[in-house]
């Protein structure tokens, strides 16, 4: 059994679409008796909505680079704890620094999020408005924030990192920065549920574009879109231009 972990924004989705040609390969996949899922940054309600849009049926869902990881029947295999007294660090300082560079900052529970703004004008979700003062004292798996000028996002990325020291992680994915806690990423989300699912590393795939995607390029046999940065591709083993192409590669023997 081989298992294959995709991206889902710029890599499954692209264009706002997933292509017929990327669906159908899926399914073969799957018929050959192999796991598929979704493995992103986003929450696991968008990721849920994504998949009924498009029709994707999938073998595990792993959302908010990893804080959650579900099996196919959507049941928790495991969830981060974003410990408390640093979700009011991170909080703080953006509230004290960042306010003129962020629209928000935002903790999230692993399927929805609350959100405390600071700069109007922001477009992304603009139904998910809970107040963040709802979520401040129940479990929160992550947290993330959008930044006014795109330019900005890896500045500031760099800039957190430096300041909270590897206690919180910061990754930049132009307009968003995604927070999560230490030893939190996509490798050990998709790391959890391989162990569980008892299925060797040499036989995981996985496909992104983007900087949370580096840990389990670095974990796992992997793919990079065409698209992506060069500093990106440089941590992954081949470079595709579709999840397709990928599939078939793996299909026919040829990785």
């Amino acid at each position: 059994m081989k298992l294959f972990a995709s991206d889902y924004d710029d890599t499954l989705l692209i264009d706002n679409q997933i292509s017929p040609k990327d669906l159908k390969a899926i399914e073969e996949f799957q018929a050959q008796g192999n796991l598929f899922g979704i493995n992103s940054g986003r929450h696991l309600d968008s990721i849920f909505e994504e998949c009924d849009r498009f029709g994707l049926r999938c073998d595990f869902y792993i959302g908010n680079n990893g804080t959650v990881v579900l099996n196919k029947n959507k049941e928790i295999i495991h969830i981060n704890e974003f410990p408390h007294e640093l979700v009011h660090e991170v909080l703080n300082y953006f509230r004290k620094y960042l306010k003129k560079e962020v629209y928000f900052i935002s903790v999230n529970n692993g399927y929805q999020f609350g959100r405390e703004f600071f700069n109007e004008g922001c477009d992304f979700l603009p139904t998910h408005t809970d107040p963040i003062d709802w979520y401040l004292n129940k479990p929160i798996s992550t947290m993330f924030s959008q930044v006014l000028d795109i330019k900005k996002t890896m500045p500031i990325v760099n800039h957190l990192n430096k300041a909270f020291n590897n206690k919180a992680v910061f990754y930049g994915n132009a307009p968003f920065i995604d927070i999560v806690h230490e030893e939190t990423d996509k490798a050990s989300g998709l790391d959890k549920l391989i162990k569980i699912y008892n299925i060797d590393k040499n036989n995981c795939y996985v496909a992104g574009d983007n900087y949370n995607d580096i840990s389990m390029f670095k974990m796992f046999n992997s793919f990079v879109m065409k698209d992506a940065k060069d500093s990106i591709k440089s941590f992954a083993d081949k470079e595709t231009e579709s999840v397709a192409a990928a599939l078939h590669q793996i299909m026919s023997g040829k990785f």
